[in-house]
């Protein structure tokens, strides 16, 4: 559903951003939605929580009329590490008639050590969701308005998470880890970090 839209943007030159002139990978992430089968109660105290916060996610201002927002990776500075977009969903993306928003945020992330499920604690029967996470903090990044982040990173394997509402989301899960992706030496990972829990697909 999501790799059917067609981006506002075709390509850094026309974003007004320049080419890259590094090595950038692409990062797969294996996403889940079991989140979606959580308790209705939990997601509905977080929507209300949201629903208060100055620039959170129901806030209307910055949602593009069509299709998702530019990508960024034409603002790499960095030599090795990791850069990325920071998108938030809302509204229905059922394939019939979609109507949802989906917006660049400013969101804090936290990279970790990569985690596994028994490092981190679970808000209630949530699947993205996480009270705390036990592994090693590595760094924090803030997006910016466009959602872009970098980060120079060592070589490894790590974890990605968003503070969202107090708590640290994150909603794609491999065979090793919470949201994982790789850093190798000489090379940028990009990423795609998608906050979806108030969408529907």
């Amino acid at each position: 559903m999501k790799n059917g839209l067609t981006r506002a943007c075709n390509g850094p030159s026309a974003c007004g951003v320049r080419p890259l002139t590094r090595r950038v990978v692409r990062q797969p992430v294996a996403r889940s939605r079991i989140h979606r089968l959580g308790s209705s109660v939990s997601l509905l105290v977080l929507a209300l929580l949201f629903s208060f916060t100055p620039g959170g996610p129901f806030d209307p201002a910055g949602c593009p009329s069509a299709g998702p927002p530019d990508q960024n990776a034409g603002l790499l500075t960095i030599e090795q590490g990791a850069l990325g977009n920071v998108w938030f969903w809302q509204g229905d993306f059922m394939p019939a008639e979609p109507s949802g928003c989906i917006r660049p945020v400013v969101r804090e992330l936290r990279i970790h050590h990569l985690t596994t499920e028994d490092q981190a604690v679970r808000h209630g029967d949530s699947f993205s969701f996480y009270e705390a996470v036990h592994s090693p903090l590595i760094t924090r990044v803030t997006s910016n308005a466009r959602g872009f982040f970098e980060v120079e990173l060592p070589p490894g394997r790590y974890s990605l998470f968003a503070v969202e509402g107090g708590l640290l989301y994150a909603n794609g899960f491999g065979d090793d880890g919470i949201w994982p992706f790789t850093v190798r030496a000489g090379e940028v990972t990009e990423l795609q970090f998608d906050i979806d829990y108030l969408a529907t697909s």
